[in-house]
């Protein structure tokens, strides 16, 4: 047919877009949740944004629980969603962390 074909929903990795496009499976992919994950979904997978993709974990908490309690867009994975407005310094010693035994 020439029925154009959008896949939506849990596209989280390269091999998601790889395989939905590549075998043909889909014209057109819509991000939504990947988006709020990593604003930078799509330079990584095109390989003009530096770094791995963040996947969204697709718990729905932040995304739509955030907004469905009146609380705002926000998101697990990207702390810096619904937070627009503070601005986040680099840390003067980036390599220093301190481990409080709170994971052992």
């Amino acid at each position: 047919t020439n029925i154009p074909v959008i896949y939506v929903g849990r596209i989280n990795t390269k091999d998601d877009i790889n395989n939905l496009l590549n075998k043909n499976k889909a014209e057109y992919l819509a991000l939504g949740r990947s988006l709020i994950a990593d604003p930078d979904f799509v330079g990584k997978y095109l390989g003009k944004a530096e770094g791995n993709i963040t996947p969204c974990l697709a718990c729905a908490e932040g995304c739509l629980g955030g907004v469905k309690s009146g609380q705002g867009l926000q998101c697990l994975v990207n702390p810096e969603v619904g937070q627009e407005s503070y601005i986040v310094k680099k840390a003067n010693n980036p390599n220093s962390w301190l481990d409080d035994g709170g994971f052992t």
